[in-house]
């Protein structure tokens, strides 16, 4: 006896009943895996019991005989029509004669053409690998991005039924846009150009031989070369640096791809705000942009807060609560700070990338968002990998499109630029002087960015009522709190005695403390006592204003 499976009127698969019990879902540990999201991961049991073939019914939305629902064991007649979400099955009385190769393969839509960046080469590749059955029906199966497995057990990417075949035979590979093929003790072996091999590069054209099957591997990819924007202001992000520009240009040439994003940059160089351009670049714009800082939350909690849990998961769960991934479903989720994710969700991270599927903490049951990733680090997540604390595959399955974000100290020419933007926020309008300047574009920047943003802020209160903030007004953080100078970068100015009639003379170390106080007195000063406008001025919540003029005793 077979069954027969069809969609939309097409049929799809036959699968010979041999065993007593056959069970059907889109669970990789089902007898016939058929990757639906219509179906539940154990749909239904097919029973076959001294030639009496019954069906029961274990899924959410149901199983249909002959268009009715069913909610027990239901017996089966051969000229019953079976339908599980999308699927119609037959069972059919005849004895398969000649193995047909039946074929499932688990595939997002995206994967059948894979693109990639060569930063070296400032290159976006698009790349499309698949291989081709050599006898009927001479079907193209697409390769997955990361790997393939390839056998005759159901969770297989791509199943065959033949009897020389292993269960799980063997695997394809990628890695940096190289494809191999490695065999996994297999009983019979994997043959590429007539050799048997156990690990093996293949090349466009390669002829391998599974079992009584044989495959030809091809491989086919352009490639464009990405050209600096002309533009300088790209979704908020200010800059005329050409290696910014190519990054604004290499965004763009996206924007009609759900791949995968990783985002590499030092602390502060804006990370956020580049993956929130991607999101804005993309078809999902209309959709939502979820930000998790993966060194934020709890070891504990993380799972929790990313994939949701069920009532009564663990001792505080009082109610069901929506994971962030589900919160982001049909949109993007930007997860920063990636190399701080447990060893331990790492691999549920990769099972969401590879398939789409997550599962709540305290539940049995999966469920499929269609969420884009894009993830960041400021760590170098090869050396990660070589240390134990990343894992390899979630390294490649990430490392599509890496974008690396310049620091500022390698495009001094847009400290001005940023300089002028920052300062315009102000209430006041004021001006850098050209001893100001020099003494920006000398210090090394740390912290990038968002410490500009800082320094210049602090520059704009120790400056008082003047209209040109001097050299003597900028001061840096040092890592024990104190503000300093840049080596060699101190130049006398002539503002020294206007400053001292300022309300918020610095002198040139002072403990931060000091200087937020000084600041905060200040801004009440300018906004007249108006808490509010002095929060927004200081670009903090109202609620830490208050803490701090309790603290300073304001």
């Amino acid at each position: 006896m077979i069954l027969q499976a069809n969609k939309n009127r097409e049929h799809i698969f036959s699968y010979a009943l041999k065993n007593e019990e056959t069970s059907i879902g889109r669970s990789p540990t089902c007898d016939i895996w058929i990757p639906d999201p219509t179906l539940s991961r154990t749909h239904a049991r097919i029973v076959n019991k001294k030639g009496v073939i019954s069906i029961l019914d274990s899924s959410k939305n149901g199983s249909f005989v002959n268009s009715q629902r069913i909610f027990k064991k239901h017996e089966l007649d051969f000229q019953d029509k079976i339908q599980i979400g999308d699927w119609v099955l037959r069972i059919k009385n005849i004895e398969s004669s000649s193995e047909k190769e039946i074929t499932v393969i688990k595939q997002k839509s995206e994967a059948t053409h894979i693109l990639s960046y060569q930063a070296h080469t400032q290159e976006l590749r698009y790349q499309r690998a698949w291989i081709e059955s050599l006898q009927p029906p001479f079907r193209e199966h697409p390769l997955h991005h990361s790997f393939t497995s390839i056998g005759k057990a159901h969770q297989n990417h791509i199943v065959l039924h033949d009897d020389y075949i292993s269960a799980v035979h063997c695997i394809i590979e990628e890695k940096e846009g190289a494809y191999s093929i490695r065999d996994l003790s297999s009983t019979n072996g994997t043959l590429l150009g007539g050799q048997r091999v156990y690990e093996a590069a293949l090349s466009s054209g390669d002829v391998i031989a599974l079992g009584k099957l044989q495959f030809r591997f091809g491989l086919e990819f352009q490639s464009e070369k990405i050209k600096p924007s002309q533009h300088q202001n790209f979704f908020g992000i200010l800059s005329k640096d050409p290696g910014m520009k190519q990054v604004f240009s290499l965004i763009k040439t996206l924007k009609q791809s759900h791949t995968t994003v990783l985002l590499h940059g030092e602390t502060g160089s804006g990370k956020e705000l580049f993956a929130r351009a991607i999101h804005h670049c993309s078809p999902r714009k209309d959709q939502s942009l979820i930000t998790v800082n993966c060194g934020a939350i709890s070891k504990e909690l993380i799972e929790s807060e990313l994939f949701g849990h069920e009532k009564g998961a663990f001792t505080s769960a009082f109610q069901h609560r929506k994971g962030l991934f589900e919160a982001a479903d049909r949109g993007s989720i930007f997860l920063d700070e990636i190399a701080e994710l447990p060893l331990a969700l790492q691999s549920k991270l990769l099972r969401v990338l590879e398939s789409g599927e997550i599962r709540k903490v305290g539940s049995s049951q999966t469920q499929n968002v269609d969420v884009r990733v894009i993830a960041a680090t400021h760590k170098n997540l090869a050396h990660e990998v070589k240390a134990g604390r990343f894992r390899e595959d979630l390294f490649y399955r990430l490392h599509v499109i890496p974008i690396h974000i310049p620091p500022l100290r390698d495009r001094t020419s847009d400290i001005l630029m940023l300089s002028e933007a920052f300062l315009s926020e102000e209430t006041q309008s004021k001006k850098l002087s050209p001893a100001a300047m020099k003494k920006l574009s000398a210090y090394s920047w740390p912290g990038n960015v968002r410490e500009l943003k800082h320094v210049l802020r602090r520059a704009f209160f120790a400056s008082g009522a003047l209209q040109c903030i001097e050299a003597d007004h900028i001061h840096f953080a040092k890592m024990d709190g104190a503000l300093c100078e840049p080596s060699g970068s101190h130049q006398p100015s002539n503002s020294r005695k206007n400053m001292e009639h300022s309300h918020a003379a610095i002198s040139i170390v002072k403990p931060l403390t000091v200087v937020e106080k000084e600041a905060i007195a200040f801004s009440l000063h300018v906004c007249k006592g108006n808490k509010t406008k002095t929060a927004k001025n200081l670009d903090i919540a109202k609620s830490t204003l208050h803490q701090k003029i309790k603290k300073y005793g304001l």
